[in-house]
């Protein structure tokens, strides 16, 4: 089964949570932490997702894994 991936991002003033490939976004906040809480509750309805967090200069912060994690090391 696919996993559905949301990323936060830094764009044009504001916290983006964008699906890859998305026209638009599928909410803008002005709080980082806003704009992960909204992630979270995305990701909470699909059986498998995934949350990557990104800083303003666009590198991976964090990734959170939901559900089935298909890696068998720790880490």
């Amino acid at each position: 089964m696919k996993r559905k991936i949301y990323h936060v991002v830094w764009r044009n003033g504001g916290w983006h949570v964008r699906r890859p490939r998305a026209r638009r976004s599928t909410g803008v906040f002005s709080d980082k932490g806003r704009a992960c809480f909204y992630a979270v509750l995305k990701a909470g309805t699909a059986r498998f997702s995934q949350i990557v967090v990104h800083g303003k200069n666009g590198k991976i912060q964090r990734e959170y894994t939901y559900g089935g994690d298909p890696r068998r090391t720790i880490g």
